[in-house]
């Protein structure tokens, strides 16, 4: 199965999108997405997905802003991919509790698109972080890792999404 979420915001719309906070606003004109306010999220209700990929054009906005994707998410505990201005991050977030797993010092420019993928095993043992088709960040990780959950989009300040796409992958050691 291929879901392409630019499918479901087509003409302004967010079916099958639930809100987890802040304003979450696809663009008619676009066929993007826009995420705006501090701490705004986003996820695909479909909860059983396992060995995937999640990929879009992500552009950050000016100041602070951060951007990215969740994976595996359970409630309160997901794997987040986090990019700032600063570098990009790999989290495990477990209730209240954050994690960095791995992160890269790279410079992201503000209103500049960028092709960002995470991809993400479902027995949880690899996560694998891309930038403009580049692995950026690999993870291997212990047991006890979360193996299958929902998908997101995740934003601290303002960003936009643009040719958003989930598909499954099998991934092998890189």
């Amino acid at each position: 199965d291929y879901f392409a979420a630019c499918e479901t915001v087509e003409g302004g719309y967010t079916v099958g999108w639930k809100i987890v906070d802040g304003v979450f606003a696809a663009q008619a004109a676009a066929s993007s997405i826009s995420l705006l306010t501090s701490k705004t999220g986003a996820t695909n209700p479909a909860e059983d997905w396992a060995d995937y990929a999640i990929d879009a054009d992500v552009c950050l906005g000016y100041g602070d802003s951060a951007a990215g994707f969740i994976a595996h998410a359970d409630g309160d505990n997901y794997y987040e991919l986090r990019l700032a201005p600063t570098g990009v991050s790999l989290y495990q977030i477990a209730g209240e509790t954050e994690t960095e797993l791995q992160s890269r010092k790279m410079e992201l420019t503000p209103d500049n698109w960028y092709f960002t993928k995470l991809e993400v095993d479902g027995d949880g043992s690899i996560l694998r972080a891309y930038i403009d088709s580049v692995i950026v960040l690999e993870v291997e990780l212990s047991s006890g890792a979360y193996t299958k959950g929902t998908m997101g989009l995740k934003v601290d300040g303002q960003a936009q999404f643009d040719n958003l796409a989930v598909y499954p992958v099998e991934l092998s050691d890189s």
